[in-house]
């Protein structure tokens, strides 16, 4: 009877421990599904990113400046990549959708930079911060001249720009110009013009409606006018 029991507790044992190891084994199984893991890293690097690009430009209106209103803009999109970032039940498709709005974010406020013309590509570049100098690297340097006498022997003066700049532009009264001497560079078989420009006369009693912005004063020249219809036109 001793012995019959001892073999049946031993059964017993033997099977209580088989259990065991086959419920362990079951719950260590590799095919199990794992816990959902959120991966922030491309948010996190694209959120250092950003705030490195945030924290070291300013806005303003000269070349390495960001035009006015960007860097605003730009803000509000690196705080929404934040707060997504910290929100605890944000899940993987939130993760990845802040990381590629930041990413265009980021590309959008990089298109705001001002920038200078290559000098390469120029052949002058007046920048009238003060004087008539060419900026372009050809040397092309101008003259503060006084007008004709027939249009009233006026002169430029230096005055501000459009953003309120003191001394970054000129304002042109009575015939009163800047003249450039002649080379050749500055007829070329190409070209493309650009003026930034403000009328603030109505017209005048002589030729009324001609206002020359720029001119190759020589038969085989051209000129950029401004009519007083506020028409633009450019003669070869």
């Amino acid at each position: 009877m001793t012995q019959l029991a001892f073999r049946f507790k031993f059964i017993m044992a033997a099977a209580l421990c088989s259990l065991l190891f086959s419920t362990v084994f079951m719950a260590c199984k590799k095919d199990d599904p794992p816990a959902d893991v959120i991966d922030k890293t491309c948010l996190t690097d694209k959120i250092a990113e950003a705030q490195a690009l945030y924290d070291g430009t300013e806005e303003g209106t000269k070349p390495g400046q960001y035009v006015v209103g960007s860097r605003t803009a730009f803000k509000a999109t690196l705080d929404a990549a934040i707060t997504v970032m910290n929100t605890p039940t944000a899940t993987q498709a939130d993760i990845t959708n802040a990381c590629a709005q930041l990413d265009a974010g980021i590309a959008t406020y990089n298109a705001n930079l001002i920038q200078e013309i290559a000098e390469e590509n120029l052949i002058g570049f007046w920048k009238m911060n003060g004087n008539a100098n060419d900026s372009s690297g050809k040397d092309n340097h101008g003259v503060l001249t006084i007008g004709h006498f027939y249009y009233g022997a006026g002169s430029a003066t230096s005055v501000a720009d459009r953003f309120g700049q003191a001394n970054m532009a000129y304002h042109f009264d009575k015939g009163g110009n800047i003249e450039v001497p002649y080379t050749s560079t500055l007829n070329p078989q190409e070209m493309t013009l650009s003026i930034w420009c403000k009328k603030d006369t109505a017209g005048r009693t002589i030729n009324a409606d001609t206002y020359t912005l720029m001119s190759l004063n020589r038969w085989n020249g051209y000129k950029y006018q401004l009519q007083s219809a506020n028409k633009f036109f450019y003669t070869v």
